[in-house]
């Protein structure tokens, strides 16, 4: 699913292009602590995308006595315990104990800052990339930011950015793939899609959903039945695969109501064709 603070802006149809191949990331070598620290992180979100977030917290906690600054782990925490009724104020307040705690971190400066509003966000990201130029979650963070206020050149000058220096990480080329998709640029956003897949699919299962949904747009019933059988098979399949993985929460309610849509009008062009079939074999 997508971080709760992440914001879906409206979707422009894309039209079908040629997509372009993906070329493997190199695998760099871990310690066993951040083979750990991944792990538990990787079955949070597992059991968080089944709707239990009991034991997700349970699994992100045990993911930080690894790795105390693991940011995603911290993350998931934060929206986990931001929407309980009651805990928004006091996650707030441990963040910014260690923020003021550790001045000069700069996981800790954009942890505390993520948890702030809209307008005061960006200081606090600008803040954290100068303590360190090369932490690639304060480049993330302003273009989370920029793509939300609609600044989507802006969004994935700074998306590109935290590729860069670390290109397998997958929050950052989903959210440059929406923000190709929100330029009507599809080519490039089906590419960032597919590598967010190619990285870890089972962690960042909206990429099945944003792909399932450009196909869904490109079944255009004005082509030929092929054209239109093919891009809704693979809308489909991608829908299916997503609701494979996300049972609460995220897209879950418009990936079935896509998915069922989309197999009723298959199974009309289906009928129809058995019909024409049928009535020239008389």
């Amino acid at each position: 699913m997508l971080l709760p603070g992440s914001i879906l802006l409206p979707h422009y149809a894309c039209a079908p292009a040629q997509e372009e191949q993906i070329v493997n990331l190199p695998q760099a070598q871990i310690s066993y602590e951040a083979r750990r620290t991944k792990n538990h992180y990787n079955e949070g979100v597992r059991l968080q995308n089944l709707g239990n977030s009991k034991r997700a917290i349970v699994q992100f906690e045990s993911s930080l006595s690894y790795d105390s600054l693991y940011v995603p782990s911290h993350e998931r925490l934060q929206d986990i315990f931001r929407f309980i009724p009651g805990k928004e104020d006091s996650i707030r307040a441990v963040y910014n104990s260690l923020k003021d705690s550790h001045p000069d971190n700069a996981r800790y400066v954009y942890l505390a800052g993520r948890l702030l509003d809209v307008e005061e966000k960006e200081s606090e990201f600008k803040r954290a990339i100068r303590l360190d130029s090369l932490f690639y979650w304060g480049y993330f963070g302003l273009g989370k930011i920029y793509l939300t206020t609609g600044l989507f050149d802006e969004a994935i000058k700074q998306f590109k950015k935290a590729i860069a220096i670390n290109p397998a990480i997958p929050d950052a080329q989903l959210e440059l793939g929406l923000a190709y998709e929100n330029l009507d640029q599809c080519t490039k956003a089906v590419k960032q899609y597919k590598k967010v897949l190619h990285i870890n699919p089972k962690v960042v299962p909206d990429a099945y959903y944003f792909l399932g949904r450009i196909y869904a747009n490109q079944a255009d019933t004005s082509q030929s039945p092929e054209h239109f059988k093919q891009y809704t098979s693979q809308s489909l399949e991608h829908f299916k695969k997503y609701l494979d993985l996300v049972k609460q929460g995220g897209y879950v309610d418009s990936a079935r109501t896509r998915l069922s849509g989309m197999q009723t009008a298959l199974d009309s062009l289906k009928f129809i064709e058995e019909i024409k079939k049928s009535g020239l074999e008389k």
